[in-house]
Order: C-alpha cells, then structure tokens, then sequence
C-alpha cells in the first residue's frame, strides 16, 4: 500500500497501484475459461429481488465482505481486474486446497507473476451465490495489506451497481437491473479476457480505457499513449520517478495534468493523471486506467450482459481540479505505519521540514491508525493556505510537531 502521486494532500485513496488489471495469454485465457462456468449458464443466483450488500471505504478501497465455501473473508472491490484472487495466507484460513502448478499472470506493468488456481465450491455476497468458480491465489507483495480482491470473474454473473456515497453494492440478475434517472450510459466492451473498456476523451483524441475501481488514482496512461496523444501534458510533468507498488512488486510512475478530459456526462481541465512505463514485452498493450477517484462520484452500474456501464453523478467531480495539496505520498513501511514515502520538491510537506521516510503519526488531528479515505478527501477539499498540523516521528526521536501549509493542487 505504497503512494506513488505527487502533488496530492496524503492520497493514499489516490495511489493504491495493487489492483491493477490481471491479464493472461491466449492460451492462459483458454485453460481459465474451460474450468470456469462460462457466463449465462446455471450455477449464480440472486435472490427474487436485488441483492444489497454494505461496503466499508477502508483506505485500501471499498470493501465487502462475503462468504467462500461458508467462511467469511473481506475482499476490495476492483472492477479493473479479471480473476478474483485471494492471498495465499487466507486461502491457508479457508482450507482451500490448490490447483496445478503456477500460472503466470500478466499485471498492468507487463509483468508476469505467478498465481495458483484455487477452486471454490461455492461463493456467496449476502444471499446471492456462484457455484463451482475458481479463484487465483497470490503472495501480496509487502506494503498491500488486504485480504484479496473481488473482480469480474465472479461479478459479471450479475448486473453490478456500486454507490460509493451510499456505501453500498447491489446485485440484480443478469440484465434486469433499473435505469437510474439522470443517468448517462456508456459502452462497455469486453477486453482481455475479462476485462472491460469505456470511452474516455483526452483533448479531441477518444480513447478505451478501464473503468478500475481497484485503482485508487484519477486516470492513469501509459507512457506510450501519452506521446501520442498528449506530448506537451508530458513535457510538463514530474521528471522525479516514483516507486510504486503492484500486485506485481515495485514499479515507477510520473505525475503531470492533461488539459482537458471528457467522461459521460463532464469535462474537467487540468485533470491530475498518472503516466507509467509497461514493459515492451507486454504484446503492444496500453494499460489506460479511470481510478476510484475520479468513479467516487458516481453510482455506476456495471451491466454486463447489455455491455454498457451506467452513470449517475453524485454531487460534483470539479473538486479533482480544484482541490488542496500538503506535495506528500504516502506509504506504509514493513510493519504497516504510515510513513512520507516521498515529498513533491519545495511543496508545503517540505516547506515544513518533513522529509522521506518520516513516520506519520497524527494528521489534523486524527491518528494515522483511524484515519479514513472521507478524512483524506476532507482534507483536500480544503482550501489553499489551509493549516494542517502533522505529528511525525523520525528515526528514534520523539514526535515532534509541524504545520502543514495546504497549496493549490
């Protein structure tokens, strides 16, 4: 769980890279979908009304808890990822018994990571069920602290509606969920196995991207993209390298804005984004992501069998160009503390005298070990020139006190 923006106020909601989209080869897609139950058929229930089920916002996203084969586990939600996976620690509680040898995974980074085929007889979300699914299973690396994560290899066996203010999930059967009105509909195309792709516009250029709900950023491109479409967005950003981290280990990002990006029904300027290097073994793949913070703001259902994905906005997205920064990434070091894993150069955290590595103890108020992803986007809400009183400990000093000075995002 390691922050890899710069220029955003503590955004640990923002720069969760974990969950980035899982992808297979042909032939790897082939093997998992014959030991799967393709879609459509018997084997997924909900009851004879939709299914509601309460989310938790927890800093490593929104999070549900449900049962597999009878056992409780919590899972975050991430609409951006193919198979749902579990960590090998939880699948040792759930007494799931493993599967063959590895198979090799291709993260959005390009890399390959090994994982185990783990079949569930049954896993059920507050009444509604599939039988007979598989799930993958995986060593998180250190720094992601989470149990595994929900994706759509068992989601799309229903019409899925997430509300992010409401703080809750609903399932309906496949293809009978309800139109919200007010609600703008976009295209959902299947992509990469089980993946799915949305139309986003970056200037006069209209792209695919993933709708991810397990990336906690506003939109991510790759760097490839990014030349081609918005070269001066580049030539403007963070030269700085950030370490990131991923299902698949460590990686490097940089920040910059784009002028101006168009998705459903708003247009934002000088939107925040992240770029990212994919390795060139990657089979020509663009990893082009729309995170959480930009999906917060609204109900969005996911119909699956119709291909389209529903938007309903919740308040406003314009406070992802018009909110504060304290220029500090979050991280969390081997025993899980929050730490400045780095700071945005002659940004307010390093105006105050914070530096890198510096363990983070109170935020306005609030221990780092209660703080919540509401209190982060309190906090950037915040105007420029807020003060924000921050209590760190360094090395083996004793706490001491500093004054955050809140600037323009």
């Amino acid at each position: 769980m390691i922050a890899s923006l710069t220029g955003v106020f503590l955004k640990i909601l923002v720069t969760l890279l974990w969950c980035l989209p899982i992808m297979a080869s042909a032939d790897e897609q082939k093997v998992w979908e014959e030991k799967s139950i393709p879609l459509g058929r018997a084997g997924f229930e909900v009851p004879g009304k939709p299914v509601i089920v309460p989310l938790e916002s927890e800093l490593e996203g929104l999070v549900v808890e449900l049962q597999v084969n009878g056992e409780p586990i919590k899972l975050v939600v991430d609409t951006g990822a193919s198979w749902t996976t579990i960590s090998r620690e939880h699948a040792d509680r759930l007494g799931l018994e493993v599967e063959g040898e590895d198979a090799l995974v291709r993260s959005a980074s390009g890399k390959l990571v090994a994982m185990k085929r783990v079949p569930v007889d049954r896993l059920t979300i507050n009444g509604a069920w599939r039988e007979g699914s598989m799930v993958m299973l995986t060593e998180f690396p250190d720094g992601m602290e989470i149990d595994g994560v929900l994706v759509n290899s068992t989601l799309a066996a229903w019409d899925v509606r997430i509300d992010p203010g409401k703080l809750r999930l609903t399932l309906f059967p496949r293809n009978e969920s309800d139109v919200l009105e007010g609600e703008t509909r976009l295209k959902l195309e299947r992509h990469q196995n089980l993946m799915v792709r949305v139309p986003l516009g970056v200037g006069e250029h209209r792209i695919q991207v993933v709708p991810d709900t397990g990336y906690g950023g506003t939109v991510q491109l790759s760097l490839a993209q990014a030349k081609a479409i918005v070269p001066n967005a580049l030539a403007n950003s963070d030269q700085l390298r950030r370490t990131s981290v991923s299902i698949a280990g460590e990686g490097e990002s940089r920040d910059g804005k784009i002028p101006q990006v168009t998705f459903g029904p708003d247009t934002l300027v000088d939107l925040p984004v992240s770029f990212v290097e994919t390795e060139a073994n990657a089979k020509g793949m663009k990893i082009d992501l729309i995170g959480l913070n930009f999906l917060q703001h609204y109900v969005m259902t996911f119909r699956f069998g119709r291909g389209e994905l529903g938007l309903l906005p919740i308040g406003t997205v314009q406070e992802l160009v018009e909110s504060s920064t304290a220029g500090i990434s979050i991280g969390v070091d081997p025993k899980g503390a929050m730490i400045a894993q780095s700071l945005a150069p002659d940004g307010p955290g390093e105006k105050a005298g914070l530096r890198a590595g510096d363990h983070l103890v109170e935020i306005g108020g609030i221990k780092t070990s209660e703080i919540t992803n509401e209190d982060f986007r309190a906090f950037r809400r915040q105007p420029p020139g807020t003060k924000v009183e921050v209590v760190y400990r360094r090395g083996d000093q004793e706490p001491a006190k500093v004054v955050v000075v809140l600037e323009k995002e």
